[in-house]
Formats: structure tokens, C-alpha cells, sequence
């Protein structure tokens, strides 16, 4: 099996082996070793392990026929790795030897976004009027330039954009303990860094806190600009409330208004969590004054203060003979903050690779840290079962709270297999025994267009509870 056949299956660490072998090879062609080194830096962006691509990178430039768009991707990964004057000044260059071109757009946009990063709002509004100017349809550009020019303010508040102002951002997302007023169990793993399985060379941070005029915090919504659109990474978007501060209704309409600004600058139809009640409250009454239209989503819950037996009778019948056979057949290996097992990280990798084959799924190797960091800090457990010495399945279960999260589950394709239900039972119980009060399966939501496999993951989880707990959305787009 060649490296590309060995992509296309999903088995990275071998496509990565089998790339830096031929490299290592000193009678390599160098047109063969070029192309060899751009597809592995290929790989790294797509995996957000900047420090190796820029290593390769910079090797390639002086032999690459296209250096200026070797230059380019190299400005990109000089961004991403908190270089963003070493990029600007990259991209900057690039732009004054493509004036007229193609290109030209792509770059004073993406030169835009390395000022912005390295605090220096004039020179970029600068490159985004002449960006205007070049390509008047240039939506994400006319969006910055307006956010620019008022710098945010809007009637009773003021937004503070990650991507206009990351600095700034970051100080005051990062200084308050957030709660969510919704009754959603929001998904902690896509808040961490990106959208879970986005290659992160696509994903620009647009998450954003909107402020009192006295320059309190008051709400914060996290989202990113993808391939796709607008997304929040979760089923929903969170507006996240500061305690205590309270949120009147400019400040609401004020946050609402700002994601339909960013769906029109980016794309995208993502929804927006509210809460269930009799009466639409202050979120729900600011989006249906923008035009939004309400669904309803179903989310799958289970209430561990409940007695073993009972939440045994809650299981679908056919699954009590599986979970047997897996209790028998299966040995379980844990990892958490009480057994710092790492080697079963590895585990996770490869139940990854071997049962989700699907291209661009590398960015795994992205958020491995941050669930390394989730389990040091005791918020996550990673569960292991094993047949015969070899990882049949893998799932990471995150705490936030007295809520634990399904967050990451690798079984086999063939879903009667006991190793899926006796591992997520167990890790049921193992929530249970740490005095979790909730255990949230996720939604149970399916696209009509791909319904064969989401319908059957759906009807897995549903397997393990009958609480079946509505929820209000808004979705954005009509």
C-alpha cells in the first residue's frame, strides 16, 4: 500500500512514516523530493502542527516552482503560530509583486487578518479599503471594514470581535466564569479551540463578547468562520451570560444581530440554543424581531441519581445481552487524572483511524491536546476496551459540572458489536459512581440528506435512555 492509499484509509501515522521515509532517502529526485515535502506540509497544516510545517516549508521555497504561493501558505502557518508581524510583512511583500493579479485579493485579506492579529487595526482597515475597492463582492472585507470604522459600538453596547481584536478578546472572554442560560448541555470539546474534526488551516476564530457602555462584559458567543460557513461547533450557539451583570435587551438584539451579520459576511444557517418556556423570553423575543423562525430539537439525557436498576430497565431491551457479552469478552483500561495512562491516547488514534475512514479527519491530531489538558485537570476520563490485546473501542467522557458530556466515541462500523454498548454503559456507571447528577448523550438530530448514518447513531444513543428533553432553537437563514 502506497502513502496516498494509506491516507485515503485514514492511517495517518503510517501515511506520515511512510512520507518522512522517502524524504530521508539522499538519491531522491528533487522534483519528487519537492513534491513529497509539499504534500506532508500539506498534511501538517490540515492537522494544525504549524512548527513542523513551517519547518518544511521554508525548506521547499527555495526549490518550489511556485514560491510565491509557497510564500503565502508559509505567511498562513507564521499566523497561526502567533507570528502575525513576521506574516503581515510576508504577505505584504506578496502583495506589492501581485498587484492586478488573481491573487492580489486573497492576500490583502489575509494580510488584513495578520495586522488585526498583531494589533495594528489602521494598517489593517488600510489593506481592506483597497481590498473594497479590487473586489467589491468581497463580503468578509466590507463586514471588517464596517466593524472597523465604528469600532463595534452599537445603540447600548459595544462587540469585541476575536478576529477584529484578538488581544482584547481574549483578555475579557478569558476573565469570567461564563454560565449558560440555556437548557442545553452545550458541547465543551468544539469550544476548546475549533470545531472538533475542522482542519484548522480553514477555521478563523469569530467568536465575540458584547459589552454595557460602561464596558462591562455581559454575553459571549463562540463561533467560527469554517469551509462551511458560520458554525459554532456545537449543535447550537450559545449566547454565554456573565453572572450577575444581567443583559438588557439592546445587548441581546446586539448579539443576534452581529451572528446574522457574520452568516451574511461568511455563510452558514446554524442555530441559536434558547431556553423552553411557556413565554418567549428576552433571547427569544430579540430573535424573532430579526426574523428568525423557531424549531425544535430533542435532546437525549440521563438522570444519574437514579438507582442502577432503573437506569438498567432504561436500556433498550436488545441491549442487555450485548452489554453482557462485552462485560465478559472486553477488558477495560481507564485514563484520567488518577491513572495517567497516556499510551491509551494512542489507543483513541487508531480506534480513529481504523473506524472513522474518512479524508480530513487528521485534524484528530489537533485536539489531542487539548483533551490531554481536559484530563489532567480530572474534567475528562478516557475508557478503553480492549479484545484479544487490541483496542476494539474508545470514549471520552467530559465533566463540566455536576453534567458529564458524551464527547468522543471510535466503535466498530458494525453497530451490534457488544464492545460499543458494554463500553458506553460503563462509562454510564463510572459517571454515576463519581456523583455526576446528568449524563448528556448529545441531540438526537439528523440531516434528512445523510440520515442513513446519522439516523442509525441517533437511534444508538436513544438505545441507552427513554428521557426524551425538548429544546428551543432559532435558525438563522429562514
Amino acid at each position: 500500500m502506497d502513502a496516498e492509499e494509506l491516507y485515503q484509509a485514514s492511517r495517518f501515522a503510517e501515511f506520515e512514516q511512510a512520507l518522512k521515509i522517502l524524504l530521508a532517502d539522499p538519491a531522491l529526485e528533487l522534483t519528487v523530493r519537492t513534491q513529497v515535502a509539499a504534500r506532508l506540509g500539506h498534511f501538517y497544516r490540515r492537522c494544525g502542527r504549524w512548527d513542523m510545517a513551517e519547518v518544511l516549508y521554508r525548506a521547499l521555497e527555495p526549490t518550489i516552482d511556485d514560491r510565491a504561493g509557497c510564500r503565502r501558505i508559509l505567511a498562513g502557518i507564521l499566523r497561526r503560530r502567533g507570528r502575525p508581524e513576521e506574516s503581515a510583512a510576508l504577505l505584504e511583500q506578496l502583495l506589492s509583486d501581485s498587484t492586478g493579479t488573481a491573487d492580489a485579493a486573497s492576500i490583502a485579506y489575509q494580510a488584513a487578518l495578520a495586522r488585526l492579529a498583531a494589533g495594528d487595526p489602521s494598517a489593517a482597515h488600510a489593506l481592506l479599503v483597497g481590498l473594497r475597492r479590487l473586489k467589491p463582492d468581497h463580503a468578509p472585507a466590507h463586514w471588517l471594514v464596517g466593524l472597523l470604522e465604528s469600532q463595534g459600538r452599537r445603540p447600548g453596547c459595544r462587540i469585541i470581535q476575536a478576529l477584529a481584536a484578538p488581544a482584547e478578546f481574549a483578555a475579557q472572554a478569558d476573565a469570567i466564569a461564563w454560565e449558560d442560560s440555556t437548557d442545553w448541555a452545550a458541547c465543551w470539546f468544539r469550544w476548546a479551540s475549533h470545531p472538533a474534526y475542522m482542519a484548522p488551516e480553514t477555521v478563523e476564530n469569530c467568536s465575540f463578547v458584547v459589552t454595557h457602555p460602561d464596558g462591562r462584559p455581559a454575553v459571549l458567543v463562540r463561533l467560527w468562520a469554517t469551509e462551511n460557513g458560520i458554525e459554532s461547533g456545537d449543535t447550537a450557539i450559545h449566547l454565554l451570560q456573565a453572572p450577575g451583570v444581567g443583559c438588557s435587551d439592546k445587548v441581546l438584539a446586539a448579539a443576534v444581530g452581529h451572528i446574522l451579520d457574520l452568516c451574511k459576511a461568511f455563510g452558514g444557517r446554524p442555530l441559536i440554543a434558547d431556553r423552553m418556556a411557556p413565554e418567549l423570553g428576552q433571547l427569544g423575543r430579540a430573535c424573532l424581531k430579526q426574523g428568525l423562525n423557531a424549531e425544535l430539537q430533542v435532546g437525549l439525557t440521563i438522570d444519574l441519581a437514579r438507582p442502577v436498576a432503573e437506569l438498567w430497565q432504561g436500556l433498550r431491551p436488545s441491549n442487555h445481552a450485548l452489554i453482557h457479552r462485552g462485560e465478559t469478552s472486553l477488558e477495560m483500561r481507564y485514563l484520567n487524572s488518577g491513572q495517567p495512562d497516556w499510551g491509551l491516547l494512542e489507543d483513541l488514534r487508531q480506534c480513529h483511524y481504523r473506524f472513522v475512514p474518512a479524508p480530513g479527519s487528521e485534524a484528530l491530531f489537533f485536539t489531542l491536546p487539548v483533551l490531554r489538558a481536559k484530563i489532567e485537570a480530572g474534567h475528562a476520563e478516557l475508557s478503553v476496551a480492549r479484545r484479544d490485546g487490541q483496542a476494539v473501542a474508545a470514549v471520552l467522557i467530559v465533566d463540566e459540572g455536576a453534567d458529564s458530556h458524551y464527547a468522543v466515541a471510535r466503535y466498530p462500523r458494525d453497530l451490534a458489536d457488544n464492545s460499543s454498548r458494554f463500553t458506553l454503559w460503563d462509562a454510564i456507571l463510572r459517571a454515576k459512581a463519581r456523583g455526576q447528577a446528568r449524563f448528556h448523550l448529545g441531540e438526537y438530530a439528523f440531516d434528512a440528506a445523510h440520515q442513513g448514518k446519522l439516523r442509525t447513531v441517533a437511534d444508538f444513543k436513544a438505545g441507552f435512555t427513554r428521557t426524551r428533553i425538548c429544546k428551543m432553537a432559532w435558525r438563522v437563514g429562514g
